[in-house]
């Protein structure tokens, strides 16, 4: 018995070790995690400092290594306004002075908020030269070759399977989800909250 005892009390102190082991490293696990989520709102902070600093007190400043941070700060904002201007260019649009909200160009209110948006100068686009071909395939509805002597009744056959070939080809129709300004009458997407060329607000 003194055997068999032993040998369960080895079992017994090697699960009490794994489960004091597991319990470690779960606690140093959630410590390193505090630890992270710290650092991060510590960098956080560092960062809101630095944009009080910047907006508010770089006039009292004589540091030369945080001018020349600042001064590299604005040169990196200016690109990256200018960088947002070229693709408000290239999608043809641009942004409301009020909201910040994507419009196209030729709107003279924004449709989001309302504000009425400063005129700006369009410019020619470069034509573009289509490349590629639409092929509308009739196989089924071909027509086939006549002479004179397969007669009338045939060719108005043929011109009876042209037609219907015709008939099948899709026009595009009308955005029914499109509205009308009730002040202006411009046509207007549904969905937008103020009118794009005189500012009313649409019924919703």
């Amino acid at each position: 018995m003194s055997f068999i005892n032993k040998i369960s009390e080895k079992l017994s102190s090697g699960a009490t070790a794994v489960s004091n082991s597991t319990k470690r490293m779960s606690e140093i696990a959630k410590l390193n995690s505090k630890i992270n989520k710290n650092l991060s709102e510590v960098n956080s902070k560092h960062t809101e400092i630095g944009r009080i600093v910047k907006l508010e007190l770089m006039d009292k400043i004589e540091h030369e290594d945080v001018k020349r941070l600042v001064n590299e700060i604005d040169a990196l904002l200016a690109e990256i306004n200018e960088s947002r201007e070229k693709i408000s260019d290239l999608k043809g649009v641009k942004v409301c002075v009020k909201c910040g909200a994507q419009v196209s160009r030729d709107v003279a209110f924004c449709p989001n908020c309302g504000e009425k948006q400063p005129v700006v100068e369009m410019q020619n686009p470069e034509p573009v030269i289509e490349d590629t071909v639409t092929v509308i395939d009739i196989t089924e509805n071909a027509v086939t070759p006549v002479t004179d002597a397969e007669g009338d009744s045939d060719t108005e056959e043929n011109a009876e399977k042209a037609e219907s070939a015709v008939e099948k080809i899709e026009k595009p129709e009308d955005n029914k989800d499109d509205v009308f300004c009730p002040k202006c009458g411009s046509k207007e997407e549904s969905g937008i909250k103020f009118c794009s060329q005189c500012g009313n607000k649409m019924d919703q």
